[in-house]
């Protein structure tokens, strides 16, 4: 955690969510204009017609490191090497199942994909959430935080000098087709929501409205600000 506060303190951040709302704005030039732009997960790579709406540039990538529902392939890492990214980072503690798996499994993978590609002048870190910053904000909204809003409650631990929030939309508009197709959207649904209850966007959004609102330096995207205008 202090390594993400190193990498973000004073600096001018974007956080960039999977929300189709991001394709009705051509804002690539405004995300890109960010000191540390953020990706949540399959947001990297950047496919080359979405670069004019999403922009190109990733100085970190969050995720809950499931080799099955990420882009984490070696030629997804091949092209985070050759990207400006400083840190992947896991908003979630390797204390708690399945986490520490989901971990467990990446690093093995991550460390067999050093091994088999050219030496590269330097090594992105893996780094992960803190125990008690999870298990304070999951117990106070009653739910497990999805993986882009559990990486917005830790930025919320950092001095940044801006955030913009955008693509978030507790998925009440799904997600872009690049990024999870309507059929992978219905059957994670259907597992997290349903099946197992892992998440609940309605606790999420109403946890993190008074967080985020009429912060002076976080700035929420039309969409969002649209969606906490309506929470009762």
């Amino acid at each position: 955690m202090d390594n993400l506060k190193t990498i973000i303190n004073n600096k001018r951040v974007v956080i960039v969510g999977p929300s189709p709302s991001l394709l009705n704005k051509e804002n690539g030039p405004l995300i890109d204009s960010y000191d540390i732009v953020i990706r949540i997960k399959k947001g990297f790579p950047i496919v080359n017609k979405l670069i004019k709406h999403l922009g190109e540039k990733t100085h970190i990538l969050c995720s809950h490191l499931k080799l099955t529902q990420n882009n984490l392939d070696y030629s997804s890492l091949h092209q985070l090497y050759n990207s400006q990214c400083q840190l992947i980072y896991m908003p979630y503690p390797i204390t708690i199942e399945p986490f520490n798996r989901f971990y467990d499994n990446f690093m093995q993978y991550y460390q067999q994909f050093l091994q088999v590609t050219p030496n590269y002048n330097r090594k992105i870190p893996v780094l992960v959430s803190d125990n008690s910053s999870y298990l304070y904000h999951s117990q106070k909204m009653n739910t497990t935080p999805t993986t882009g809003i559990s990486m917005i409650l830790d930025l919320l631990q950092c001095d940044f000098k801006e955030l913009f929030i955008t693509g978030f939309t507790f998925r009440l508009d799904g997600y872009y087709q690049d990024y999870k197709t309507k059929q992978e959207d219905r059957e994670s649904y259907i597992r997290t929501f349903v099946t197992r209850k892992v998440h609940n966007t309605n606790y999420e959004a109403h946890y993190l409205k008074p967080l985020i609102v009429n912060k002076p330096n976080i700035i929420l995207d039309e969409p969002l600000t649209n969606i906490f205008k309506k929470l009762i």
